[in-house]
């Protein structure tokens, strides 16, 4: 059967490399147009693209500035393609492309749908403290992330995972996904079924989704910073500079008398502050204009009093 695959993100990379290591025949893949970022902004690859680089691979590579262009359509029909696979693409896959494909459209979404349609399932999941979630590859149809379920696979989210490990994780069980739905495909075996349940929306991170309200829990905040690596970080602010929380553990103790956003010292290298309730023992920061370091050496350089307040 004849592949299109959509991919632009790192989560996109390993279904791709299993399809080219296992000659499924992928005849085209598109991927979104290099962007600047950094302090250069120096147009920069998507991950898919890099990794086709640092792979040699000769498959004709589409970047189209929009997937609604009507000349990137004509080229996708040309190719005859009978499925799509669409990964982390970064877009909504317009319904003149969904129509393409003689088989089906394909989507492999990092969330047991209906709960975290949308952009960013892997951060929203932790953020909100869940303990379970999983891949669900679905036929697409022109609603997001709305159709029908071919198969789910459960994962399960240990309280000290963060986004970038569960994005692994996931990446290693969405595999075995796409293996088992291209199987049923193949043999005539599949079945769809509606989503069904509770659904939950997962928009794309903003950089103010990293504030930290430190009236909320410690375990509220630090689901947060986990969810929220390696972009935008969890952050707050210490003497009118932003200082990013990169990495925490909940301490359970309530310490009475200290308000909410109040500095504990708990000796020379170490450092907590209180929340709302409990408290978050920090581990890893980094301060604005500076480099992250751990908690320990960023003390040794800066006089934080017992006094100090974070927040806006």
């Amino acid at each position: 059967m004849k592949i299109v695959f959509f991919g632009s993100g790192n989560f996109a990379v390993p279904v791709l490399k299993f399809l080219l290591e296992n000659n499924e025949d992928v005849v085209a893949i598109v991927t979104q147009a290099d962007k600047r970022a950094g302090r250069g902004l120096s147009l920069r690859p998507t991950a898919v693209k890099e990794f086709m680089l640092k792979c040699n691979i000769s498959i004709d590579l589409y970047q189209p500035l929009s997937v609604k262009d009507p000349d990137f359509i004509d080229c996708i029909k040309k190719l005859n393609s009978d499925i799509v696979i669409v990964v982390s693409y970064g877009d909504l896959i317009s319904e003149d492309l969904l129509s393409i494909p003689k088989v089906m459209p394909l989507n492999i979404h990092a969330s047991l749908l209906p709960k975290y349609r949308g952009a960013a399932p892997i951060n929203w999941a932790i953020i909100n403290g869940e303990h379970e979630t999983g891949i669900t590859v679905f036929k697409m149809n022109s609603a997001l992330d709305k159709g029908d379920i071919i198969l789910q696979k459960k994962c399960a989210i240990e309280h000290n995972l963060d986004s970038c490990g569960l994005e692994q994780k996931l990446s290693d069980i969405s595999i075995q996904a796409v293996k088992e739905a291209l199987l049923k495909i193949k043999s005539g075996g599949i079945t769809l079924c509606p989503q069904r349940g509770q659904s939950s929306y997962a928009p794309r991170l903003k950089k103010e989704d990293g504030f930290i309200n430190w009236e909320g829990s410690a375990w509220d905040i630090y689901n947060r910073i986990r969810g929220l690596r390696p972009w935008p970080s969890a952050y707050t602010y210490l003497d009118f500079k932003i200082f990013k929380i990169l990495s925490a553990e909940v301490d359970e103790s309530d310490y009475p008398g200290v308000v909410s956003s109040g500095i504990i010292r708990l000796g020379k290298s170490s450092l907590a502050v209180k929340c709302g309730r409990h408290a978050l023992k920090l581990h890893k920061v980094q301060l604005e204009g500076g480099r992250a370091m751990k908690i320990e050496d960023f003390l040794r350089g800066h006089n934080i009093r017992p006094d100090c307040k974070l927040g806006a």
